[in-house]
Order: structure tokens, then sequence, then C-alpha cells
């Protein structure tokens, strides 16, 4: 099928960070949104940014362990590269990137010749960012997330 393609077009695979990484504590990730958003319909306490952690504990989060990709993004990429797709399309979390940043994957899709295509913000805010400055209502919002995507 690949064949039938002109040579510069772009297969892709997508991931979203939310649903793909987990690992929600390492590497000094700092807690985001996301990691309160209940395995339920009534996503409200989030979207309204009331996240008391309180409130709710007895929930359960998949976002907090995804399908583990931060564990097996290097064997993915290779996947990817193996059934000849040429660009990565992937969000990556915000409370992983600062203060102590990670490029990882970036590297790992370089060494296959893969584009990385990089999602700057899929819905997720560090918390701490939430609390303090009462999330995107705060337009120094807008500054810190403009240090995310200028790395």
């Amino acid at each position: 099928m690949m064949n039938q393609f002109p040579k510069n077009f772009l297969w892709c695979g997508t991931t979203a960070t939310s649903q793909y990484e987990g690992a929600y504590l390492e590497k000094n990730r700092s807690l985001s949104n996301v990691d309160f958003i209940p395995a339920k319909e009534n996503h409200s306490p989030v979207a309204s940014d009331a996240l008391d952690p309180e409130i709710l504990k007895d929930q359960r989060y998949p976002s907090r362990y995804a399908i583990d990709g931060y564990h097996h993004y290097k064997e993915e990429i290779t996947i990817l590269a193996q059934i000849g797709f040429n660009v990565y399309r992937f969000s990556i979390c915000w409370s992983r990137i600062f203060p102590h940043g990670d490029e990882n994957i970036v590297v790992e899709c370089l060494k296959y010749h893969i584009e990385p295509l990089i999602i700057i913000n899929h819905f997720d805010v560090p918390l701490h960012l939430i609390h303090k400055y009462d999330s995107w209502r705060n337009r120094k919002i807008i500054d810190f997330n403009s240090r995310h995507f200028l790395l």
C-alpha cells in the first residue's frame, strides 16, 4: 500500500501524553490536571479546575498509568520505523518538561529519521500553576506555556 503514495507522503503515528505516558510520579514530574481525571463520566471537577485531592482520592485515574509509554517509547519508535512511518506526532507533558526537561523521545525519533511533530499543549496543566495562578484564567499561564514550547 505504501508504494501507491508519493515518496514524500507523511506516514504518521500519534499519541497523547495523558493516554500514553503514565509514570506520573517518576523523574521529577509534578502533578498535572490530567492526573485527576477520574475513570467515570463526570469530569466536572477537572473541567472546573476544582482539583482537591481529598475529594478525589477514592477515584481511579487512568492517566496516571496510561499504557506506560514512558517506559516503552524506544520499542514503539523502533516499530514505527520498521513499518515505514516517517513522522511521530506526540504531546509532551508540561509538568515533565519543567523544571528538568526531557528530550529523549525527540532524540529517539531522530535516530530513526522520524520527524517529531510535537503538540505543545494537549490539555495538561501543572497542578501547581492551577492552584497558584487560577489556571488559564490568569494571563501569566500564557508566559509559562510559551517557555514550554520554546524548548
